[in-house]
């Protein structure tokens, strides 16, 4: 059997799976990153004005992703920085967007959020791209292609501990915290409170890693 990270395999055999599992983890291909012209014309699409920094969320619309911890801490957050633009991007799954878009209607941040649905091929290019900072506050992972998409645009990314990146570094690539409110609030007033350049750096450091350690041709030793 197959599990993606060393956190999967013990899932796996925790439910009494006996056999052998080989961990082997997703890969990720080589960013082709959209030009300023491109970006400028998705901004423009999807009404992000000039100069806004974009936190990007990009998966399916699902209640296992947990939007409604990344939304309550957004609306207490953007207030102190409302130059963020939070970009969710993903299909539905099982009507749960409904939910989502009463809940930025209770919260009041209309103006501050965008649902731009489900994306590809330069549409998704060009999200990666405008994105200042990746956020994935899953209640609980194998290994996301999203998370290291992100890193492989160049994006630090603020993460959960529902799952574990199979990376070995102490550089900081982003921000990895617990999955309650008052933690994930404060990593993200963090994050948010970063400066550009710093963001950038850390960027640098993601794209590195899985270039390094995630890519697929090391993916396919792995496997062999």
């Amino acid at each position: 059997m197959w599990a993606l990270s060393e956190q999967e395999k013990a899932s796996i055999q925790a439910y009494g799976f006996s056999g052998q599992v080989a961990v082997i983890p997703n890969g990720v291909t080589r960013a082709v990153l959209c030009s300023d012209e491109e970006v400028s014309e998705f901004c423009l699409r999807h009404n992000i004005a000039p100069g806004s920094r974009v936190l990007l969320f990009l998966s399916r619309i699902a209640r296992k992703k947990n939007l409604p911890l990344l939304l309550k801490a957004f609306a207490k957050n953007v207030k102190l920085q409302p130059e963020w633009v939070l970009l969710i991007a993903g299909s539905d799954e099982r009507g749960h967007i409904h939910e989502v878009r009463a809940l930025i209607r209770e919260l009041g941040i209309e103006k501050s959020v965008r649902l731009i649905g489900q994306v590809a091929g330069r549409e998704k290019a060009c999200a990666f791209t405008s994105a200042s900072l990746f956020v994935l506050p899953s209640l609980s992972e194998g290994l996301p292609i999203a998370v290291l998409e992100a890193m492989e645009y160049g994006k630090p990314v603020l993460i959960t501990d529902g799952w574990t990146l199979p990376v070995k570094t102490t550089a900081q690539y982003g921000w990895r915290v617990p999955v309650d409110q008052e933690g994930f609030e404060l990593a993200l007033r963090e994050a948010m409170s970063t400066p550009e350049d710093k963001l950038v750096e850390m960027g640098q450091v993601s794209r590195s890693i899985v270039r390094e350690q995630l890519n697929w041709d090391i993916i396919a030793q792995q496997a062999c």
